[in-house]
């Protein structure tokens, strides 16, 4: 019989399919990710008879299991079509239900991470699943599972729809809890004397990397991410105020950071994971005029890029109307090269005065000594006319 479940579930088939299991509460994992073997380890481990049916129990919403915060197992592709949605993009999609019956008033979170299709998740209010009836819905969180959150009244019954995009079915995960959060600060860097930093945007990523959500710092530096489903999460700040900006845990972005390069912050349910703090240091800038040799006049929309010691593309500077530029994300301390790239009859040079010829190398140019909290202006570019070879 375990061989014959084992058959069934890694080939999908469409004749038969499991009954959905919860773990029950001594066996949650300590985490959101449960892959296909531990599914199948589970009844096999404790001896569970399979029951097969030629469709889900809960195919329809009539018939909608009941359940309470947990996790939930089961596969979609012997289901048929029961319900609609705002979110669904083609014609109706296989479904499966659950009940959802509140025993307090508050925010619910449902997510299908780890689940092997692209989902689509709904909640109504009552049976039929029609769009009169549908509360919420999403499509995508991030990825191609789903996650969505509603206001819960006690006492009160909710159906749970699993669906599919664009016509995918398989085995899902389905996970229903009350929602996490993170907290946390972001000052400055200075020593004994720390400043908070208001305005300073915090993005909040999946543990695949994907964008989930953002919050934005008050005028005490401080931040809250809720709303949140139980799992790994990754946070990376976002500022327009000249500092560098970090992925926690205290790693430097230069200029832009690899959200998975970063620690997992752990969001519990219904707990804050506080602390998540950044201190940020000042950056630098390189500032400076791009003008015509001859004329000295201003080229505008002429383009600097800057290089650190190493030959590594750093940022970039666009001439205004008056020639001026400066470099677009702050710089931390170091040695750094310069070179113009135009658009116009203009010879580009590597500063400081170095023609393209017969390339553009920028560890030619002279090196710009920078401290990061400081600006180095007058790097200054005079074009001559001509053919550039860099176009």
């Amino acid at each position: 019989m375990q061989k014959i479940l084992l058959y069934s579930i890694l080939f999908n088939s469409l004749l038969f399919i499991f009954v959905p299991y919860q773990i029950q509460p001594e066996e949650q994992p300590s985490s959101t990710k449960m892959n296909t073997p531990r599914l199948i380890s589970k009844f096999i481990e404790n001896n569970y008879a399979p029951i097969y049916y030629a469709v889900p129990p809960n195919n329809n919403c009539a018939e909608a299991i009941s359940v309470s915060n947990g996790t939930y197992y089961g596969d979609t592709s012997t289901a048929t079509p029961d319900g609609v949605s705002a979110c669904d993009n083609s014609s109706p999609p296989l479904d499966v239900w659950y009940k959802y019956s509140a025993t307090a008033t508050g925010l619910i979170v449902i997510n299908t991470f780890d689940s092997y299709y692209d989902t689509m998740l709904s909640v109504y209010a009552n049976c039929p699943g029609n769009e009169e009836n549908e509360l919420v819905c999403n499509d995508d969180c991030g990825s191609m599972h789903s996650c969505l959150s509603f206001y819960a009244q006690a006492g009160k019954d909710y159906l749970i729809r699993v669906s599919g995009f664009n016509g995918n079915s398989g085995l899902y995960t389905l996970t229903i809890s009350k929602p996490g959060s993170i907290s946390g600060t972001v000052t400055t860097s200075i020593p004994l004397q720390p400043v908070p930093i208001a305005n300073v945007d915090i993005y909040l990523y999946n543990s695949d990397g994907m964008w989930i959500a953002s919050a934005l710092t008050n005028t005490q530096g401080n931040y809250t991410l809720a709303e949140l489903n139980p799992g790994n999460y990754l946070v990376v700040t976002a500022n327009d105020n000249n500092y560098i900006d970090e992925l926690y845990n205290d790693i430097t972005c230069e200029p832009w950071c690899n959200p998975l390069a970063g620690i997992p912050i752990v969001v519990l349910e219904d707990q804050d994971t506080p602390n998540i703090n950044f201190e940020l240091t000042p950056g630098g800038l390189i500032t400076g005029y791009v003008k015509e040799s001859a004329t000295a006049l201003p080229i505008p929309d002429a383009l600097v890029d800057i290089y650190d010691s190493n030959g590594n593309w750093k940022t970039y500077g666009i001439a205004d109307s008056s020639g001026f530029y400066f470099s677009r994300h702050p710089l931390v301390t170091g040695n750094y090269y310069a070179l113009t790239r135009t658009a116009g009859n203009y010879l580009d040079e590597v500063y400081n005065n170095i023609p393209c010829e017969p390339s553009c190398d920028p560890t030619t140019g002279t090196p710009i000594s920078l401290v990061a909290g400081q600006n180095k202006p007058n790097i200054n570019f005079n074009l001559n006319q001509g053919v550039s070879l860099a176009q």
